[in-house]
């Protein structure tokens, strides 16, 4: 009699171990229900129930069994075995490399042989010819995906970014095993673990001028792959608008040796090397471009986009996010006409000196009278006239100031209708230059003028005046 305690004890010893030795492994956090079953109801009483808090409304998720979980009524025993599409992995894998279910149990939550280990399986069942079938699936509603009438087991849980969310989930496990008085956890609740990269896209200027150059500065939220994900494919494409063009030896990268660059005409590349930066929580690129024929109130924007695997395993899916920024360039359109009787002046010369007093434009009038000054960032500008139309009286060396302004930042210019002001100057023949149309600074110091050449004619006749006297 003692020697049939003594064997019952030891028995109930040793799967005592084996079912300490189980425990649950998580890569985000499992939490088994408070509610339990005795294992020999789990099935009857409708399994399992698995709760997945997912990062994003839609996203998918994939349960694949790992261990299988036996129970014997007659013996009141449980067995432990791996599944047989997890033996046939094994099958695969180099000798020293394989290992038993009882090792399996033995590794401790996140140890770095479980991580490889079910990395090494979720690639498998990605990609092997046999065609591995998950056990369950579900998707998302509301950021809650729900698995109903789960078995006994241990499963690897792989989520699949959906197209409006495409985070990148770490591998989790779900748990249904049995604890030493043989019940069951009913439930278990995922608290998935996933990243999402960002992409934003700033410039140093808001507005350009010809031949001016703009910085432009990509910054890159960097996300986390799950340990030995095979599918880590990161690039950004940058494509300039029709009028800029890529600054040559302009670009930069944060980390310098990260990525390998290409520019094929307005199309710019950058391949990440992603190892190189995973442990970065954000890389900078930053590159120039040069106005060569900025547009005129539609904006100059570029779009940059980011490509990267939101399945980590098997067969690349990739995502795109884009980010884009708009640059602005407006125009001056002279008109020079006869004051009295309307006609076109050809041939009147202007500088367009911006606020520094530097001449960025010369231009000629032609035969409608009219020139355009185009490709202008917003600020002020001096139409200085250098050679007046033949026969009229001579240029104003004082010019007419002319303010680009557009307070909304659209390319409409305020209290207008598009970016392009329309600047029209009379002339007379033998008379001075007067502007019709510009700010009401500009007639205010072209009359001013006026005025104090006068008054400097008055005195130098009243002086002569005095001298006759004497």
């Amino acid at each position: 009699m003692k020697t049939t305690q003594k064997r019952t004890l030891a028995l109930l010893l040793v799967l005592a171990m084996i079912l300490s030795s189980f425990s649950a492994v998580a890569f985000a956090a499992e939490t088994p229900s408070e509610s339990k079953v005795h294992i020999g109801n789990f099935t009857t009483n409708g399994g399992g129930t698995v709760t997945i808090n997912a990062s994003n409304a839609d996203d998918s998720f994939a349960l694949y069994k790992v261990v299988d979980i036996t129970y014997n009524s007659t013996s009141n025993s449980v067995k432990y075995d791996f599944t047989t599409d997890v033996k046939d992995y094994l099958t695969k894998l180099d000798a020293d490399k394989r290992v038993s279910v009882e090792t399996y149990q033995g590794w401790t939550n996140d140890s770095d042989e479980l991580k490889a280990f079910l990395a090494g399986y979720a690639q498998y069942v990605k990609t092997t010819t046999n065609s591995v079938v998950p056990s369950y699936t579900a998707t998302a509603s509301s950021h809650v995906a729900t698995v109903s009438g789960v078995a006994l087991g241990q499963y690897m849980v792989l989520g699949t970014g959906s197209s409006t969310g495409a985070y990148i989930y770490q591998i989790m496990t779900a748990t249904f095993k049995p604890d030493n008085a043989l019940n069951v956890n009913t439930g278990v609740t995922l608290t998935s673990k996933a990243s999402l990269p960002t992409l934003a896209k700033a410039a140093d200027k808001t507005s350009i001028s010809t031949n001016d150059e703009v910085t432009y500065t990509l910054t890159i939220g960097v996300p986390t792959y799950p340990v030995g994900a095979t599918n880590k494919n990161f690039v950004v494409k940058d494509v300039l608008p029709a009028g800029f063009d890529y600054v040559t030896n302009s670009q930069n990268v944060s980390v310098s040796d990260a990525a390998t660059f290409t520019a094929d005409g307005k199309n710019l590349t950058w391949t990440f090397a992603f190892d190189k930066i995973s442990a970065l929580r954000t890389v900078t690129i930053t590159y120039k471009a040069k106005a060569t024929d900025p547009a005129i109130t539609a904006g100059n924007t570029n779009t940059a986009t980011l490509t990267y695997s939101k399945a980590p395993f098997g067969t690349d899916v990739t995502h795109d996010i884009t980010a884009s920024k708009t640059v602005y360039s407006y125009k001056i359109d002279i008109t020079k006409v006869d004051k009295d009787d309307g006609t076109k002046l050809e041939g009147v010369e202007f500088d367009v000196k911006d606020s520094t007093g530097k001449v960025v434009r010369h231009v000629t009038t032609g035969s409608d009278g009219t020139v355009e000054v185009s490709g202008l960032a917003l600020g002020t500008y001096k139409l200085v006239e250098t050679k007046a139309a033949t026969g009229y009286a001579d240029p104003i060396s004082i010019g007419i100031d002319v303010t680009l302004s557009d307070t909304d930042l659209n390319g409409v210019l305020d209290e207008d209708t598009d970016g392009v002001l329309n600047v029209i100057i009379t002339n007379s023949k033998g008379a001075f230059n007067i502007p019709t149309t510009g700010d009401s600074g500009t007639l205010f110091f072209t009359f001013a003028a006026m005025a104090l050449m006068a008054l400097a004619a008055a005195i130098m006749l009243l002086m002569r005046r005095k001298q006759t006297e004497r």
